[in-house]
């Protein structure tokens, strides 16, 4: 029989806390913490990478919009230079909208 020795369960906890504590930051008190103008970085520290991104680059203009998402929530924002140029907030099980 094979028995994960106390390294692999500690592995194991860690993970779990970790995958917890990003869907815990994908909510809404998350999501109203991110303010116009806010640099990149910044919304990372409160939400966490996010779970997808898209960026463009023309002519020395930069843009990004990133999506974190948890159970029933999405979060969108889009950056223009680095900074925060709208934030959007679905709650999936509210709006009705499928899961895209």
């Amino acid at each position: 029989m094979n028995r994960a020795g106390p390294r692999a369960v500690l592995l194991a906890v860690a993970l779990a806390l970790a995958l917890t504590g990003c869907s815990e930051r994908v909510s809404q008190a998350g999501f109203e913490r991110v303010e116009q103008d806010m640099t990149r970085e910044q919304v990372v520290a409160i939400l966490g990478e996010p779970g997808e991104s898209s960026a463009v680059s023309l002519g020395g203009l930069n843009g990004e919009t990133a999506i974190w998402r948890s159970e029933d929530i999405r979060i969108i924002v889009s950056f223009a230079q680095g900074r925060v140029v709208l934030a959007t907030f679905k709650n999936m099980s509210q709006t009705g909208e499928p899961e895209q």
